[in-house]
C-alpha cells in the first residue's frame, strides 16, 4: 500500500480547510443533494465529499457509507488532492497503490474510485466529491466530466457559504457600530410601530433616486408605497415572526421602485429596540443595504447553475489528446475508453499502465500509421477506422477522427481528436452481410426447387393479375414460352365462366392471405383446356408491391383416372345389377319359404344371404347414384311441396329401421305454411341418410329429434341425434366418398360411405345448403338450409 504525499503547501492548505468551518459540522442538504446527484449519476455504492485534515479524512457529506472519517494514511482522496484534474482508480484490487488498502480488502470494499479535488481560497485542494463502488468501472468521459461540474458546484457552495459568513459577520459588525457611526453608505431608519412615525437618514432615499426632503412627509406609507407589491407580504411576515419573538432580527431582501423606474433590491434588517408597558412592540430600528448587485450576481450564478445542470450528462464518444509518439501516449483521454477497451481512461495517461497503442489489434499498426501520418505530414484531419482489443479478449471497433495541432513554428504539439464505438453498427453490417449470404443461399435453393418442382408454381400481381414469374413445371402443358406466358395474367387463361369462383377466391385471399384449394381450367395456347388445381397465399416483395404466389397442379391424369374409376364402377355396378337382382330375389323367396320350408340351418344361411345380397344391391345402388351425380344424368324434378307433407313421410318411414336399433324419432312442429321447390324422391333419399346415420349411431334407448325453424329466407330443418359425434380429424372429410369415421364402423354398422357424398351432391343439385356440428362424445347434428317458397319464412 503506498501511503498518500503531503503536499508542499500543506499548512495553506489546512489554514483554508479550517476556514471553512466545515469539519466536524452537521450534514447539509445542499452538499447532500450533490452527493446523492453523483451516487445517481455514477450507478455506485457510495458517493461522499471527504475533506482531508492533518491526519485523517471527515466526509462532509456521504451516501451509501455508514463511517464518518478515516485515516489520511489509507485514505485515497490523500491521492486524489496532489493532483488538479480528476483521479480515477478504475479496479483498486488491481492496483499496486490500493490492492492491499484495508479500505480494499475490506468494508467498504473498494474496487472503483473517482474524485474531483475541492479547491477554495488561491486553489487550496481542501478534498475531494467522490464515488466508490465494489464493482470495477470503466467511466465515459462525459460522466468524469459530470463529477467535474458537480465537484464545482460544491466548490461554489463553500465558497458561497464563505461568502454567507463573512456577510453575516459584517452585519453584526454594522449593527453594533450602527447607534456610534454616522455619515456610512448604508440607509438607517427608525420606525415607531405604534404610530406610524418614521425616520430615514439621506442614504436610505438615495438608493431609490430621491432626496430626503422629496419624501416628505415622511412615515411607513413611504416605505409600503416603494416597496415591491409583492414583497410586502414577506416584509409583514418577517415583522410577526421578530415581534413575537421567533426571530431575534427582521431580515428580508426585497425590492424597492427607483425613481427611474427600476426595482432595487435592499437588504432590509431591523431589530425591535423597546416595547409599550403592555408589552407590545414600540421602536424599531434598523438599516437598507443596497444589494442589487450582489442579488442579481447570485441569480446570474443561480441561472449558470440551472444551465450547468442541464447541460451535465453523458457525451457519447472518447474525446483525446495525445502526442504522436510509437505509444500514442495520452496527455488527456475521456471515460469512455472504458467500455471500448474495458480499461479506464486514467491508466492511459501518461502510459501510467497501458499506452493506447498497446490496446489497437496489431494488424492495424501499419496501416494506421501510414493514414495518420500521412494526414499529419500535410497538416490536415484524418478519419480512420481500426479495431480494438478488449480487456475481455473480445475485439471491438472504433473509428477516430482527429487532427494535428501545431505550434507557431509549425512544430506539431500534440494530437486532438474523438473516437467512437462502433462495434454495433459493424456487427450489424456484418449479420446483414451473412443475413444477405444465408438469403442468396435460400434463393439459390428456392430457385432449384422452383425450377425443379414437378408442380407448376407462379408469382402474379395482385392487383393486375399479371404473371411475374412462371416455372418449367407450369409452362409445360401450356404451350406458351416463357416470354409468352409472362405476357399474360392468370384472367387471359381462365375460361370466363370461372371468373365469379376466381373473384371468390381473390376475397379470400385479401381476407386471410391464403385461397384455394380451387379447381378450374386452364386455357392452352392452342385454345384447348386442361384442368387444373390452385393453392396459394399473398406475399409482398421488398418494394412493398403486392403478389400472389401459387402452386397450380395439372390434374389432367387424375381426372383421366378418376373418369376410368367412374367408368369402371358404373360398367360393374350395371353389369352386377341384373344378376344380383335376381339372385337377391330368388334368395328372397327361398327365405320366404316360397319352395318349402327350409332345414334350421339351411334357413340361416339363406337369410345371410339375402341380408348380403340386399346390402350388395344397396352398395351398387349408392354407386350408380353417386356416378349419375358426378355425370350431371341423374334427372332432378323440382316442384313445390308442403314441408310438413315431406317430414312425416320421412319420419314414417324410417321408423321401422329405427325400431331396429331400439331409437326413437321425434319431429317437433312444423308450420303448415312452410313451402319449398325440391324433388320429393330426392329429399326423401337426403332425409333417410341423415336419418338412417343418426339412428346407427344412436345408442339404445335414446332419440333423434327432427325440428324445423326458419333464418334469412330458408328453412332450416335440424337432424340431431345423441350419439358419440364426429371425431375432430374425420370432420374436413364428413362428405367425401367412401369414408367412415374408423373402420370398426365399417364392421358394426353396415354402410358404403357413400350416403353423405350423394346427400351432399343432391344438396347442391337442389340449392339446399347442408352443414354440421359435432362435439365428441356430444352428439351431432346436420341442418339442411332450404329455400322458402313465398313470405312464409
Amino acid at each position: 500500500m503506498r501511503i498518500p504525499e503531503v503536499p508542499d503547501n500543506e499548512a495553506e492548505r489546512l489554514a483554508a480547510l479550517h476556514a471553512t468551518g466545515l469539519l466536524h459540522t452537521p450534514a447539509e442538504a445542499r452538499f447532500d443533494r450533490i452527493t446523492r446527484l453523483a451516487r445517481q449519476l455514477f450507478g455506485v455504492q457510495s458517493a461522499v465529499i471527504s475533506l482531508v485534515a492533518d491526519d485523517y479524512q471527515w466526509f462532509k457529506s456521504r451516501q451509501g457509507l455508514d463511517v464518518c472519517q478515516t485515516s489520511r494514511e489509507i485514505s485515497f482522496c490523500g491521492h486524489a488532492i496532489l493532483q488538479d484534474s480528476i483521479f480515477l482508480v478504475e479496479d483498486a484490487r488491481l492496483d499496486p497503490r490500493f490492492a492491499d488498502n484495508p479500505l480494499v480488502t475490506g468494508g467498504p470494499c473498494i474496487a472503483f474510485y473517482a474524485a474531483a479535488p475541492l479547491s477554495i481560497a488561491d486553489d487550496q485542494r481542501i478534498g475531494t466529491l467522490c464515488v466508490l463502488d465494489p464493482q470495477p468501472r470503466q467511466p465515459d468521459a462525459g460522466t468524469l466530466q459530470a463529477l467535474r461540474d458537480l465537484a464545482d458546484l460544491a466548490e461554489v457552495e463553500i465558497s458561497r457559504q464563505q461568502l454567507q459568513d463573512q456577510l453575516q459577520r459584517a452585519e453584526l459588525a454594522e449593527q453594533r457600530l450602527h447607534w456610534v457611526i454616522e455619515g456610512t453608505h448604508v440607509g438607517t431608519w427608525e420606525w415607531n410601530v405604534q404610530s406610524g412615525e418614521t425616520v430615514f437618514n439621506q442614504r436610505w432615499a438615495e438608493m431609490v433616486g430621491y432626496r430626503l426632503e422629496e419624501l416628505a412627509p415622511i412615515s411607513i406609507e413611504t416605505w409600503t408605497s416603494l416597496a415591491h407589491p409583492d414583497d410586502l407580504q414577506l416584509s409583514g411576515q418577517a415583522l410577526g415572526k421578530h415581534f413575537s419573538g421567533e426571530s431575534d432580527y427582521y431580515d428580508v431582501i426585497c425590492r424597492m421602485r427607483h425613481r427611474d423606474g427600476h426595482w432595487v433590491w435592499v437588504h432590509d434588517r431591523g431589530r425591535l429596540v423597546s416595547r409599550t408597558a403592555a408589552g407590545e412592540p414600540l421602536l424599531m430600528a434598523g438599516t437598507h443595504a443596497d444589494v442589487t448587485d450582489q442579488v442579481q450576481a447570485r441569480l446570474a450564478l443561480e441561472q449558470s447553475e440551472s444551465q450547468f445542470r442541464t447541460l451535465v450528462g453523458n457525451i457519447p464518444g472518447i474525446t483525446y489528446r495525445c502526442l504522436h509518439d510509437e505509444h500514442w501516449t495520452m496527455l488527456y483521454i475521456s471515460g469512455e475508453v472504458d467500455p471500448l477497451s474495458g480499461y479506464p481512461a486514467d491508466e492511459f495517461i501518461g502510459n501510467r499502465v497501458r499506452s493506447y497503442q498497446s490496446i489497437i489489434h496489431p494488424d492495424e499498426h501499419a496501416r494506421l500509421e501510414r493514414e495518420v501520418g500521412g494526414a499529419i505530414a500535410r497538416g490536415a484531419p484524418w478519419e480512420v477506422e481500426y479495431r480494438v482489443c478488449h480487456r475481455d479478449g473480445t475485439v471491438r471497433w472504433a473509428k477516430e477522427r482527429g487532427t494535428p495541432v501545431f505550434d507557431e513554428q509549425g512544430q506539431l504539439q500534440y494530437m486532438d481528436g474523438f473516437i467512437l464505438d462502433i462495434t454495433r453498427e459493424k456487427q450489424l453490417q456484418l449479420d446483414r452481410d451473412n443475413y444477405l449470404e444465408a438469403l442468396s443461399e435460400s434463393e439459390q435453393r428456392l430457385r432449384g426447387l422452383f425450377d425443379l418442382s414437378p408442380i407448376g408454381i407462379a408469382l402474379n400481381d395482385l392487383n393486375t393479375g399479371q404473371f411475374v414469374q412462371v416455372n418449367a413445371a407450369l409452362l409445360a402443358p401450356t404451350g406458351y414460352t416463357e416470354e409468352e406466358f409472362l405476357g399474360l395474367s392468370y384472367w387471359e387463361v381462365t375460361p370466363i365462366e370461372y371468373e365469379d369462383a376466381e373473384r371468390l377466391q381473390l376475397i379470400s385471399l385479401r381476407e386471410t392471405g391464403r385461397y384455394g384449394p380451387f379447381e378450374k381450367e386452364y386455357l392452352r395456347k392452342d385454345g384447348s383446356r386442361y384442368p387444373v388445381l390452385l393453392n396459394g397465399m399473398l406475399v409482398t416483395d421488398a418494394g412493398g408491391r403486392e403478389l400472389i404466389w401459387s402452386m397450380i397442379e395439372d390434374i389432367s391424369e387424375r381426372k383421366r383416372i378418376d373418369r376410368m374409376k367412374n367408368e369402371f364402377i358404373s360398367t360393374i355396378s350395371h353389369e352386377l345389377r341384373t344378376p344380383l337382382t335376381a339372385v337377391s330375389g330368388a334368395l328372397s323367396l327361398l327365405a320366404s319359404g316360397a319352395a318349402g320350408e327350409l332345414p334350421g340351418s339351411a334357413k340361416t344361411m339363406v337369410e345371410l344371404a339375402d341380408r348380403n345380397s340386399q346390402r350388395l344391391l344397396l352398395l351398387i345402388s349408392d354407386l350408380l347414384d353417386m356416378e349419375k351425380l358426378l355425370a350431371g344424368k341423374m334427372p332432378i324434378n323440382v316442384q313445390e311441396h308442403r314441408l310438413a307433407t315431406l317430414l312425416d313421410e320421412a319420419i314414417e318411414t324410417m321408423q321401422p329401421y329405427a325400431g331396429q336399433f331400439s331409437v326413437s324419432l321425434k319431429l317437433g312442429p312444423v308450420a303448415s305454411e312452410a313451402r319449398v321447390r325440391v324433388d320429393a324422391p330426392r329429399f326423401q333419399q337426403i332425409m333417410a341418410n341423415l336419418l338412417s346415420n343418426a339412428i346407427k349411431f344412436s345408442p339404445p334407448q335414446s332419440r333423434v329429434d327432427v325440428e324445423l325453424a326458419s333464418a334469412a329466407g330458408r328453412w332450416l330443418v335440424r337432424v340431431r341425434d345423441q350419439g358419440p359425434g364426429i371425431p375432430l380429424e374425420f370432420q374436413p372429410q364428413i362428405f367425401q366418398k367412401f369414408v367412415q369415421a374408423d373402420a370398426s364402423d365399417r364392421r358394426s354398422r353396415s354402410g358404403t360411405g357413400l350416403g353423405l357424398a350423394i346427400t351432399h351432391a343432391l344438396c347442391q343439385r337442389m340449392g339446399i345448403e347442408i352443414s354440421f356440428s359435432s362435439t365428441p362424445g356430444e352428439g351431432t347434428e346436420f341442418v339442411l338450409g332450404i329455400p322458402a317458397v313465398g313470405d312464409a319464412c
